[in-house]
C-alpha cells in the first residue's frame, strides 16, 4: 500500500469525515490490506440533542463494514454471471418471463441486459420502506416477512417507467431490486443463502454476507463499522450497526439485491481477485462460477447507447472520474452510497477496494468522499507507473 494512499486514509478519518476507513490493493499474485479507525465513535443524547463519544473498539482487516451498492456487483451480478454462465439466463430473456408477478406491467417485455446495465427506464429510488412504516402509523399488526416481501416486490413492479427502455442510462436501484426477485425465483433459494453459496469459494475465513434483521429492529452490534445516526430509525441515538443502512434493504429484512451486503476488507479483496483472475488471468473463478466469457461481457456489453455504464460496473468519465486521471481506459467499477468503492485496471491487473463509513454520524462527508477516492486511486496508480500488462 502505497505511503500517499495510507496518509490519505488516515487524514480521511482524523479529520472526522468517517469513523473507519480500509483499503486493499490486489493484483494476481499479491494483495495489500490496511485498515485504520474505530467501529463507531459518537451517539446522539436524545434528551440535549448532542453528539456524544461512545467507547469504540478499532477495526482490523476482519472488521465488517456495510458494503451498500457493492452488493449489485458482489452478489447479484455474480449470481447472474453464473447463469449465464450455464445457460439458465438469458440476458434477451423479458422480465415477465423470469418475475411473473410482472406479467401485464409497463416492465413486462423489458429485456434483462436492461435492468442490468440500469438501462430499463426506471427512475434511479422510490422509497418502498414505507410500506411497513405505513403499517406501524396506522396501528395495524406487522404483516409476517413473506407477505411484506411480496408487496415489495409488487410496489416495485408497479412503478411506471419514465422512459422506454435502452434509450438511456439511468442508475436505477429498482432495476437490482427486481434483480434480486428474479434470482430468489429462479434458484428457489433466499438471495443470502443463494449469496453465501457462491461466496464460499472464496480462500477467507469470513465471506461477503448478508446480515438479514427482522423488519423493525436496530440491533447494535460492536463487531460491525457503524453508519448512520438517522432518526427514522435510531430512535434511542445510537447509529446503525449490525444493520443494513439502507432503508429499502432494512424493509426486505436487510436481504436484497441493490444492498445488504457486509464484509471486511479481507473478504472484499478475495472477491476483487476472483474477477481479476476471470479478466486478467483468463481463468475460470469463484469455484466455477464466474467465466472468462461472462466477464468480458459483463465488462464490455451495454444497455443503452452514449452511456459510461457497462453491464453491472461504471467505466471512467473524463476528464475526472472516481478511479483518478490516471487509471487506464479500460478500468471498471462501482461506488457505495455508505462510502465504498472498487475499481479494477485490467491494463495493470490490479484492483483497488476502498471501505469507509463516511456515513457515520451523518452523511454530510460528501465532499470529502469525493475527493479522497481520485486522490487515494492515483496515489496507487502512480507506484505500478505504465507499464501495462
Amino acid at each position: 500500500m502505497p505511503s500517499e494512499a495510507l496518509d490519505l486514509l488516515r487524514s480521511f478519518v482524523t479529520k472526522g469525515h468517517a469513523s473507519a476507513a480500509a483499503a486493499a490493493v490486489v493484483t494476481l499474485s499479491d494483495a495489500a490490506l490496511f485498515a485504520v479507525g474505530r467501529r463507531r465513535s459518537l451517539r446522539l443524547d436524545t434528551e440535549t440533542s448532542t453528539l456524544r463519544p461512545s467507547p469504540a473498539a478499532a477495526v482490523d482487516l476482519d472488521t465488517a463494514f456495510d458494503l451498500a451498492s457493492l452488493t449489485k456487483p458482489m452478489s447479484t451480478l455474480g449470481l447472474l454471471a453464473r447463469g449465464i454462465g450455464d445457460g439458465s439466463l438469458d440476458l434477451d430473456e423479458p422480465l415477465a418471463s423470469a418475475v411473473p408477478l410482472a406479467a401485464g406491467s409497463a416492465m413486462a417485455e423489458v429485456p434483462l441486459r436492461s435492468l442490468v446495465g440500469h438501462g430499463s427506464g426506471w427512475p434511479a429510488w422510490r422509497d418502498f420502506a414505507t410500506v411497513f412504516d405505513d403499517d406501524r402509523a396506522a396501528g395495524r399488526a406487522r404483516r409476517d416477512a413473506h407477505a411484506l416481501r411480496h408487496d415489495i416486490v409488487a410496489a416495485v413492479l408497479a412503478t411506471p417507467p419514465e422512459r422506454p427502455a435502452g434509450v438511456a442510462v439511468v442508475y436505477s436501484d429498482l432495476g437490482y431490486l427486481t434483480l434480486g426477485f428474479l434470482l430468489e425465483a429462479r434458484l428457489r433459494r433466499p438471495l443470502d443463502v443463494a449469496t453465501f453459496e457462491l461466496f464460499s469459494a472464496l480462500p477467507v475465513a469470513a465471506p461477503p454476507t448478508y446480515r438479514r434483521t427482522p423488519v423493525g429492529l436496530s440491533p447494535r452490534d460492536n463487531d460491525v463499522v457503524a453508519t448512520e445516526i438517522w432518526p427514522r430509525r435510531c430512535r434511542a441515538g445510537w447509529p446503525l450497526q449490525g444493520v443494513v443502512h439502507d432503508d429499502n434493504a432494512a424493509a426486505l429484512e436487510g436481504v436484497a439485491g441493490h444492498a445488504g451486503l457486509f464484509a471486511s476488507i479481507r473478504g472484499v479483496a478475495a472477491w476483487a481477485r476472483e474477477w481479476l483472475r476471470a479478466i486478467c488471468g483468463r481463468e475460470v473463478a469463484l469455484g466455477g462460477a464466474l467465466l472468462p466469457e461472462v466477464a468480458d461481457l459483463l465488462r464490455r456489453g451495454q444497455a443503452a447507447p452514449d452511456t459510461s455504464w457497462r453491464l453491472g460496473f461504471d467505466t471512467p468519465s473524463r476528464p475526472s472520474s472516481n478511479a483518478g486521471t490516471l487509471c487506464s481506459d479500460a478500468t471498471f467499477g462501482h461506488l457505495g452510497f455508505v462510502g465504498t468503492s472498487v475499481f479494477f485496471d485490467p491494463m495493470r491487473g490490479a484492483a483497488v477496494v476502498l471501505l469507509t463509513n463516511r456515513v457515520h454520524p451523518g452523511r454530510d462527508a460528501t465532499a470529502a468522499i469525493r475527493a479522497l477516492r481520485p486522490a487515494l486511486h492515483d496515489a496507487v496508480w502512480r507506484t505500478m507507473g505504465t507499464g501495462f500488462r
